[in-house]
């Protein structure tokens, strides 16, 4: 099991509505579609509402600085 609570069947979300793009042919096409999908597009509210995406990596991050750590990285690929 995974972490987290969506379903393996929920729609991915992201910062926009846009499909990943592995190449034109078919089995590429294919793979995008059957692994990921379109993502369905993130609210304003989601992203820097109260207990959003900004609350979550602020928190994360308060957590790792009482664990000890010195700095985290962001990976924003």
């Amino acid at each position: 099991m995974g972490a987290g609570n969506r379903s393996i069947f929920a729609k991915n979300i992201a910062p926009s509505a846009v499909k990943m793009n592995f190449g034109p042919s078919f089995i590429e096409r294919l793979a995008v579609s059957l692994l990921f999908g379109t993502p369905r597009e993130m609210t304003a509210e989601e992203i820097c509402g109260k207990g959003g995406v900004v609350d979550q990596f602020v928190e994360a991050a308060q957590q790792s600085f009482e664990a000890g750590f010195k700095g985290v990285e962001l990976h924003a690929a």
